[in-house]
């Protein structure tokens, strides 16, 4: 499980730097395609219950299946992203896997996968804002490694504080975020149709 550095570790050492952001979100989203083979579902800034943003590249199928069947209300893993930060391989999570949800995965070819969680905005004491972040990465061939894990970790946690609200982000900026998260949403965008 999760020995990676703090999300505000990870975020200052794995943010955009000079990068414009829509470099950098670019960027990080096909490094996650690299990384896992299968695809992934990214959500950022979560408030009560809608992302801000969210991009995902599961296989459709897989996503029509999902939404079918509820699943979001026995995925082990979401449950798991809600009250924890940090990541976890899904073979840790088998054994609260009471519905089987792993199994019906693997139908889809989603045999491993890692969740990654990443809490509020704890950069500041003061801070109410409840909004967290959470992935799952896919993979079809072998299970993800503890450094694969950890990276996919930090780079969300800078997705995470590179778009919070503490963050004023450009109109054009925030347009193009939102147009990113429906073309991927309606499965019009994959990896590697992303531009630049």
């Amino acid at each position: 499980m999760s020995d990676s550095l703090s999300p505000i570790e990870s975020a200052s050492q794995i943010g955009r730097g000079d990068e414009t952001m829509e470099d950098f979100v670019i960027r990080t989203l096909r490094d996650f395609g690299e990384v896992a083979n299968m695809g992934y579902s990214v959500a950022l800034q979560i408030g009560f219950s809608q992302p801000t943003y969210w991009w995902l590249t599961l296989p459709p199928a897989s996503m029509r299946y999902y939404e079918e069947q509820n699943l979001i209300l026995t995925d082990p893993a979401i449950r798991w992203t809600r009250q924890n930060g940090g990541w976890i391989d899904w073979r840790d999570l088998r054994s609260s896997d009471d519905d089987g949800f792993f199994e019906e995965a693997k139908a889809f070819g989603l045999d491993y996968g890692v969740a990654v969680s990443i809490p509020c905005d704890t950069r500041s004491s003061t801070s109410t804002d409840p909004r967290r972040s959470y992935g799952s990465f896919t993979r079809n061939d072998r299970p993800f490694t503890p450094d694969e894990a950890r990276r996919l970790h930090d780079q969300m946690a800078a997705l995470h504080f590179e778009t919070c609200p503490m963050q004023p982000l450009s109109r054009s900026t925030r347009d193009f975020l939102h147009a990113l998260t429906q073309s991927m949403v309606a499965g019009l965008g994959r990896v590697g149709d992303l531009p630049r």
